[in-house]
């Protein structure tokens, strides 16, 4: 579904219920001013269907506060060593990360996203967050946990500007080649502080 330009804050408020299937996926939230907010227990479950949310617009200001996204992009490795699959494309996903990504987002002036749980997501880059060539990402109070992906098993983010990453939880995530918790690159700034990886 597509959110409708409006220069004024929406504010989405999920109940509490898990949000499954094909139509609760692949969110396409562009040129808006949005924040999605979940209510305690409110689960994005993508059951390997590709990316809860895309934003690919350069005037999107976007918030996600709250919630627990989980299995989202490509299925589980089946390899017993944890590496994710040879290649996203082989799947008959594409290579492109938009695809598989929890939240992949290219171009956002602002993405805040604080007090979420990311469990179980795959991609061949950024497993639960794909960023790239935005101004700010904010990631605050949040739980990155058995995610996977080539390069940045919970988290890729690269062309940014102003990237804050702090007190937030990264746990048996895995990555094939690089970043199993998070992968940063061609950054102009960026501050880790009071995270854990385990």
């Amino acid at each position: 579904p597509m959110i409708p330009e409006n220069h004024a804050r929406f504010i989405i408020r999920l109940a509490p219920g898990v949000y499954s299937g094909i139509l609760n996926t692949g969110l396409h939230l562009s040129r808006s001013n949005v924040t999605l907010a979940g209510a305690p227990n409110a689960v994005i479950d993508c059951q390997s269907n590709g990316s809860a949310l895309i934003l690919d617009h350069a005037e999107s200001a976007v918030q996600i506060d709250g919630l627990i996204i989980r299995f989202c992009g490509l299925p589980p490795p089946i390899d017993t060593d944890g590496a994710p699959p040879p290649a996203a494309g082989g799947l008959g996903l594409g290579a492109d990360s938009r695809q598989t990504s929890a939240i992949w987002a290219s171009g956002a002036t602002d993405l805040r996203v604080t007090g979420c749980l990311f469990e179980g997501c795959g991609a061949a880059h950024g497993g639960a967050l794909y960023f790239e060539e935005g101004a700010r990402l904010t990631v605050a109070d949040c739980i990155f946990v058995g995610n996977w992906a080539h390069t940045g098993g919970a988290m890729m983010v690269q062309s940014g500007r102003d990237v804050l990453i702090e007190r937030t939880l990264f746990d048996q995530n895995t990555a094939h080649w690089e970043g199993a918790g998070l992968f940063l690159a061609l950054l102009d700034a960026a501050t880790v502080r009071n995270c854990t990886a385990r």
